[in-house]
């Protein structure tokens, strides 16, 4: 469902879902929930997909040196040290704030959060060998 239009057709002028009552677009208020989650609560409510994305964001070179502003920047990210990471939604204001930091942040787009104990598991390195078996089990 679009935002932007009728979910009805061509016939209704109306810019996007209203919530008056004896307004056609009450029926697909479910599909609305179901489909979108209230991100803020005023009287433009924002609505984001449920199955939502995160940015997996990296610090990977440090702010000294650079003017304020762009350590203002990753302060507001939650960077405060480097290789730090920090997941925020995929929303066009966060997009905006990585674009200014481009140049010293590392990011991807994710579907899910990972703990710091997974984080640690995805940076180990291979071991390099596999036990096949141990030394108790071997038979002779």
């Amino acid at each position: 469902m679009s935002l932007g239009g009728c979910c009805k057709g061509a016939r209704c002028r109306t810019s996007g879902p209203s919530f008056a009552p004896g307004n056609h677009h009450l029926e697909s208020l479910a599909h609305l929930r179901s489909t979108y989650i209230l991100l803020v609560r005023s009287t433009y409510p924002i609505y984001l997909p449920a199955t939502m994305a995160y940015f997996r964001i990296t610090l990977m070179r440090s702010a000294i040196g650079l003017p304020k502003q762009t350590a203002g920047v990753l302060k507001a990210l939650g960077l405060t040290k480097r290789l730090r990471t920090v997941y925020h939604p995929v929303t066009p204001s966060i997009a905006g704030q990585i674009f200014a930091v481009k140049e010293l942040v590392d990011v991807q787009e994710v579907e899910n959060k990972f703990t710091s104990a997974q984080l640690k598991d995805l940076r180990r390195p291979d071991a390099g060998f596999y036990v096949e078996k141990r030394a108790g089990e071997i038979e002779g």
